[in-house]
């Protein structure tokens, strides 16, 4: 079981499965890139994934 995300690392990962690039998620929740990258590592690793394919792949097949 995935650790809980917080409530931006949970906006962040919206974004990823709408497909948003980091550059797309840093304009549409107000934050810079580098941020999103921040809650992307935290998601990765809070969901035992090491990319964002593998992020979508658990995402899609646990939901």
């Amino acid at each position: 079981m995935s650790k809980p995300l917080t409530n931006k690392e949970r906006e962040v990962l919206e974004c990823v499965l709408k497909g948003f690039s980091n550059q797309e998620i840093a304009n549409e929740l107000a934050v810079s890139v580098n941020t999103v990258k921040t809650h992307l590592r935290k998601i990765f690793y809070k969901n035992s994934v090491s990319s964002r394919q593998q992020l979508i792949v658990k995402k899609l097949s646990v939901d």
